[in-house]
């Protein structure tokens, strides 16, 4: 899984098979001990993901600060996404997580067992890539990878 679809990974574990591992990418698994206000670092745009509607501006500079490169094309599909997403789904998803009726998702996946992989990059403008450091999951090879990125022109 990838970014929130690390969610959708944590809270279908308890539906499907059990896999050999899992691997996630980006993760931003939520539970008791690990709320969103403590993983999201402060002064970005993430305030997008649970507004109703954000100005573009806002919108375009979250793309930016979670994409690889500056590529304007991508940008403008990821605003245009954005858009055709539901305001009201935005907006629900905010109040739950405000009212934390969420699953434990790191609870979840220690339950499972599965070896995971939990893959950051190094300068993670989003959030910390550390925050899972201590949660206890069964780690693939006991590690985190975390990975420089690339210089980009």
């Amino acid at each position: 899984g990838l970014s929130l679809g690390t969610n959708i990974i944590a809270e279908s574990i308890p539906f499907i098979k059990k896999p050999q591992a899992i691997v996630l990418s980006g993760p931003c698994i939520i539970g008791q001990q690990y709320p969103v206000n403590n993983f999201l670092k402060p002064a970005t745009h993430t305030h997008v993901l649970f507004a109703e509607r954000a100005s573009e501006q806002d919108v375009g500079s979250y793309a930016k600060e979670v994409m690889f490169g500056p590529d304007e094309e991508v940008t403008k599909s990821f605003i245009n996404g954005y858009y055709t997403t539901s305001g009201i789904f935005r907006s629900v998803f905010a109040k739950a997580l405000n009212d934390q009726k969420y699953n434990d998702e790191v609870e979840l996946l220690k339950q499972y067992g599965s070896p995971i992989l939990l893959i950051f990059g190094k300068d993670e403008k989003i959030l910390y890539p550390e925050y899972l450091d201590n949660s206890g999951l069964n780690l693939w090879n006991n590690c985190v990878i975390r990975f420089q990125m690339p210089a980009i022109s």
